[in-house]
């Protein structure tokens, strides 16, 4: 969240204008910025366009949230990816086309690269267990004891 608010300051404070080094401190994130349409301006890297498609349904929560920045959620590509979106007002006011919405994420760490960002391809040994379920007629009536072994001893019989 921290880094979509800084990435989006700094297109503020560059009179709307991408610096050169704009991509730099991602750290393995992703970065796109939306102009005033909901198309792509800039990208850190290629972007389907389905997912610039929904940053662009999602930019106007971005607007009302506090700060002006909202964290995003969603399954693609069979992982998990999370990001955040902030708000760049217009330039001039009124004037929306000239609002833009820094969009920074990445993919979720999955449980298997969650420490070191590595995937574990080591094989675990699992032991073979049994279980044997323990019997106790301590809690059990002697009625209901004689019952059980009479029927019991019944469809042996028949």
């Amino acid at each position: 969240m921290a880094l979509a608010r800084e990435k989006a300051s700094t297109l503020l404070f560059n009179s709307r204008g991408v610096p050169e080094d704009y991509a730099r401190g991602l750290e393995g994130r992703y970065l796109v910025v939306l102009d005033g349409t909901g198309a792509s301006r800039f990208s850190s890297s290629p972007v389907p366009e389905e997912l610039v498609q929904l940053f662009a349904r999602r930019s106007p929560h971005a607007i009302d949230a506090p700060g002006g920045t909202t964290i995003l959620a969603w399954y693609a590509s069979g992982r998990e990816w999370r990001g955040a979106m902030s708000y760049v007002p217009p330039s001039r006011p009124g004037d929306l086309l000239s609002a833009n919405t820094v969009v920074v994420f990445a993919p979720e760490a999955t449980f298997g690269n969650s420490f070191n960002q590595e995937t574990v391809t080591r094989p675990i040994d699992i032991p073979d267990v049994t279980a044997t379920a323990r019997v106790s007629l301590r809690r059990t009536s002697a009625a209901s004891c004689f019952a059980m072994l009479r029927a019991a001893l019944a469809s042996r019989r028949g």
